[in-house]
């Protein structure tokens, strides 16, 4: 999974003898009693994904090209 770290942390790999993580998926699901609130919120963090996973998408474009 890319994305930033917080300042003191490093991306640990395959340098370090740690196999490569597969594919993951992450699934938000609603509940029975959503609130407009509940609601707000989980278009907040689909956005910050969707965002994040189109940042990813660039760099990698960045750095084939």
């Amino acid at each position: 999974m890319a994305g930033p770290l917080p300042p003191g942390l490093r991306r640990l790999g395959a340098e370090e003898g740690l196999p490569p993580l597969p594919e993951f998926t992450i699934e938000l699901l609603p509940g029975q009693d959503r609130t407009p609130v509940a609601e707000a919120l989980a278009r907040h963090i689909e956005e910050g994904f969707r965002r994040e996973a189109g940042r990813e998408g660039a760099a990698r474009e960045g750095a084939a090209a």
